[in-house]
């Protein structure tokens, strides 16, 4: 039978908690980016309609 040397056994916990807190952040890192990349495309946009908005009003 295999048995776990116990300051591996001791270890375990940490390292699982230390694995999900790494895979929290990692996930909350890329979810901030997509939200900041998703709002600069939405203000790139609304930009580049009022200018052209300015411009169909000045050819009139």
């Amino acid at each position: 039978m295999f048995s776990v040397p116990v300051p591996l056994a001791q270890a375990m916990p940490t390292l699982a908690v230390a694995v999900i807190y790494c895979i929290w952040h990692r996930a909350s890192v890329y979810l901030r980016a997509r939200r900041e990349r998703v709002l600069r495309e939405r203000v790139t946009y609304m930009l580049w309609v009022m200018a052209n908005q300015i411009e169909d009003d000045i050819e009139e």
